[in-house]
């Protein structure tokens, strides 16, 4: 998972430099941030063993798409994934205790 998550910000950032946005790329970190938690407790937490194979071919298939310049299939891989991440939800719901999902915290003593 560590491994994955070194590759998956390499990654963003390759794209986000393709892209010279840096609106882009500041309103898309927060979201990067909460899809690698998600991602982490979906592959860590639910009762499958941890398999990252669909996620790797998801972003696989992505890199491909782009390194190609093949916009309809960037598009459609890039769908594909969001699609795959959708449907972690349904599977948290059932197997991942709700304070896992828990942002909030206690203000420190004093404060």
């Amino acid at each position: 998972m560590d491994e994955f998550n070194r590759f998956d910000r390499r990654l963003d950032r390759l794209v986000i430099a393709a892209t010279d946005e840096l609106f882009l790329e500041h309103t898309l970190r927060p979201l990067r941030t909460i899809s690698r938690r998600i991602g982490w407790i979906y592959h860590s937490c639910v009762a499958q063993p941890a398999n990252l194979s669909q996620t790797i071919d998801g972003h696989l298939a992505i890199i491909e798409a782009v390194a190609n310049r093949h916009l309809d299939a960037a598009v459609a891989a890039t769908d594909a994934l969001i699609d795959f991440a959708d449907s972690m939800f349904t599977v948290m719901e059932r197997e991942v205790d709700p304070a896992l999902l828990d942002c909030s915290f206690e203000p420190l003593p004093g404060h």
